[in-house]
C-alpha cells in the first residue's frame, strides 16, 4: 500500500519509527509511519463516512466527549484533495462554549497539498501533547490557511463526515477560529485522536 504520512524523529539519539495501519471502513486500511509508539486510536470518529465538503470556510469543528483519560499524540483525519489547492491543513482541539466550540487549546503541525492524495484517506498530523480528560467535551476542527470560493469543483481540500440527522450534532464553521455559526449539517468530522501503547 501507499505510505501516506512520513514523520521523522530523534529520539534518544536514534531514529525511532513504526508503520500502523490507519483508518479503514469505507476506504480501507492506510499505512502510515508513526514515531514513539502513538498508534492507539482513542476519541473520535470510527463510522463509515456518509458525507464530504470542503475548504471553503477556514474552520470546520464537531465535538468530541472524552472516552477516558490520557495523553494525546497525534490527530488524524480523512482527507483528499481535487487538483492543486493552495495553503495548508492542520488539526486542533477547542474547548466547549455552551454547545459551541470556544478557546483555542492546541494545533498540530501543518501538511500542505503535496502531502495529501487525490484518493480519500486518513493523514496523521503530529506535533501535539495534550492531556486528555475522561468525560470533558472538547471540539475537534481542521483548519485551512486557504479558502475557495463556495460552488468551486477544482483545486480544493475534500474533508469527510458522518452524518446523524440528530441535533446537537453540527458541524461548526468559522473564518477566524472565534466566531462560528452552526453549519447545519448534523454530523461529525472523521477525525480522530491518537495516544501512545
Amino acid at each position: 500500500m501507499k505510505t501516506i504520512g512520513i514523520l521523522l524523529a530523534l529520539l534518544s539519539g536514534s531514529l525511532v519509527a513504526q508503520v500502523i495501519t490507519g483508518h479503514g471502513g469505507k476506504f480501507g486500511p492506510g499505512r502510515i509511519l508513526v514515531v514513539d509508539n502513538c498508534t492507539l486510536f482513542k476519541d473520535g470518529q470510527t463510522n463509515a463516512v456518509t458525507g464530504s465538503d470542503y475548504n471553503f470556510r477556514h474552520w470546520w469543528a464537531s465535538r468530541i466527549n472524552t472516552s477516558e483519560s490520557y495523553q494525546a499524540c497525534h490527530f488524524s483525519m480523512v482527507l483528499s484533495k481535487v487538483g492543486s489547492p493552495t495553503g495548508a491543513v492542520s488539526l486542533a482541539l477547542f474547548t466547549d462554549n455552551s454547545g459551541q466550540p470556544g478557546t483555542l487549546l492546541i494545533e498540530s503541525a501543518q501538511l500542505t497539498n503535496s502531502q495529501i492524495t487525490a484518493s480519500a484517506a486518513t493523514n496523521l498530523f503530529p506535533g501535539i501533547t495534550w492531556s486528555m480528560t475522561n468525560g470533558v467535551t472538547l471540539w475537534s476542527a481542521v483548519h485551512f490557511t486557504d479558502v475557495v470560493d463556495v460552488g468551486s469543483t477544482t483545486n480544493l481540500f475534500r474533508i469527510y463526515n458522518h452524518f446523524t440527522g440528530i441535533a446537537p450534532d453540527a458541524i461548526w464553521i468559522s473564518d477566524d477560529g472565534v466566531g462560528w455559526a452552526d453549519g447545519g449539517n448534523r454530523a461529525f468530522l472523521e477525525f480522530q485522536i491518537l495516544t501512545r501503547q
